[in-house]
């Protein structure tokens, strides 16, 4: 009997450790004019409540490399992965540029925004 339970245990020790939360998902938002990066640009990543758990909205400016970056943190408690997708939206001297960014868990995920 207690052989029987020290395998059991054994196998449920074994078992649950082998789970590890995922890494995040990095999305880029590259900002080009002419073939050029453009800094200072403003971004907006929205996602109106694709999940059911909301909106999401993600504002920001692009680096002086013409880069804006987000990191998608899922969510370990849960033990689900949730990629997610945004309508991009990016802006600068009156120019405007949009489209879609995928953000993948376990992966980097860049969009290319023209002006």
């Amino acid at each position: 009997m207690k052989r029987i339970f020290l395998i059991i245990t054994l196998i449920i020790v074994t078992l649950s450790s082998c789970y590890t939360p995922p890494d995040p998902g990095i999305g880029i938002v590259r900002v080009l004019d002419n073939g050029y990066r453009v800094p200072s640009a403003y971004i907006k990543l929205t996602q109106p409540g694709q999940t059911g758990t909301g909106n999401l909205l993600i504002e920001g400016w692009s680096d002086w490399n013409g880069e804006f970056t987000y990191t998608h943190q899922p969510h370990p408690e849960l033990y689900q992965t949730h990629d997610v997708i945004f309508n991009v939206y990016v802006q600068k001297d009156g120019k405007t540029g949009t489209g879609i960014l995928e953000v993948r868990v376990n992966e980097v995920n860049t969009s290319v925004i023209i002006l």
